[in-house]
């Protein structure tokens, strides 16, 4: 049944994002890398020096290297040829640095920004023919803002926790 105040191209993406169709969740399983999951993103544009230079900053962001971060992240910015999806992917993990849990707000870390951002571009991949990246961008903006939010929500949920078990009567 189609809702005539949707847009085809909203519907269809609706469509396309069942949880069963999505490979985020087959690869973040199976396989388990980053790796593998930034060479399924060359189907969305990533070349290989995207791809190497965000395993890189994958690496400094999930043992939440701030400077290593800071300078990969900046490399890709810097780059002419950097596709768009790893400006996104690193600006949204620098992001994390500064206003993240390491130092910051307490808004998230970079752990989980890589990993959302990544896993989140996959909404590109199994997009409506999106040869410009853009779908890939925001799903990256997406999931890693949600994978965030999530830890500072189970954080604070936790915490709480903690205080309501030592409370007096």
């Amino acid at each position: 049944m189609s809702d005539p105040l949707i847009s085809g191209d909203v519907q269809e993406l609706a469509r396309l994002a069942s949880i069963e169709g999505n490979f985020s969740f087959t690869d973040a399983g199976q396989a388990g890398r980053l790796q593998y999951a930034l060479l399924r993103l060359s189907t969305v544009g990533l070349t290989e020096q995207d791809q190497e230079e965000l395993q890189e900053l994958g690496w400094f962001a999930i043992n939440e290297s701030h400077q290593g971060v800071e300078r990969i992240a900046s490399q890709i910015k810097n780059r002419e040829s950097a596709h768009p999806l790893a400006v996104a992917i690193a600006n949204t993990v620098r992001s994390a640095l500064h206003s993240g849990a390491e130092g910051g707000g307490g808004f998230g870390s970079t752990r989980m920004a890589m990993v959302g951002a990544v896993f989140g571009a996959y909404v590109g991949y199994v997009g409506i023919g999106d040869s410009s990246g853009v779908m890939s961008v925001i799903g990256a903006m997406a999931g890693a803002t949600a994978l965030c939010a999530s830890q500072v929500l189970n954080d604070h949920m936790e915490s709480n926790a903690w205080v309501g078990f030592l409370a007096k009567d």
